[in-house]
Order: C-alpha cells, then structure tokens, then sequence
C-alpha cells in the first residue's frame, strides 16, 4: 500500500497492490467495501495477469482516506499483502 496526500489536512490517499489468485483477491476487496467502519470506496481496480497462471495482480485506490497522526514527512508506506492463502 502507498500513502499519498488527499487534497486536505490529514486527507490521504491509499493505493493498494494485491497479489493472489481471484477468490482470494475477491474477497480481500469485498471486506475492505463491506466494512462500514472503514468507510472505503474502491476505485481505479485494475486487474493483471501476474507471475504464474495462478496468480494475478490487482491495484485500486481509496481516495480521501482521513488518517490522523501521520507526521508531516510521511509521503509513502509500503507494505505487502498475499492472498493465495485464502483460497
């Protein structure tokens, strides 16, 4: 996930690239969209072909995403998530 600046204070962007087969991939969104507490919308999904015939790539973003506490010079993060073993 990269953290980008929103258009506000403490607004940010999340863009996300996830690697694993469809199901787990497909689940991994649809609990990201049905957390209500969350209170993210996917945009911008893009689905690949990745490594193997097995694997895909997915990268989508959730704009304005208010996060508090982030220090100023924090630009990017980046983490990674695989969702073959949700399968």
């Amino acid at each position: 996930m990269d953290l980008s600046a929103g258009t506000g204070e403490n607004v940010y962007n999340l863009n996300f690239t996830v690697t694993g087969s469809y199901i787990g991939i497909s689940d991994f969104i649809s609990d990201i969209e049905n957390d209500s507490a969350l209170g993210f919308k996917i945009e911008n999904f893009y689905l690949i072909p990745g490594a193997s015939t097995e694997t895909l790539r997915a990268t989508f973003v959730c704009k304005e995403i208010t996060i508090r506490d982030v220090a100023a010079s924090v630009r990017k993060t980046t983490t990674t998530t695989d969702t073959s073993a949700n399968t």
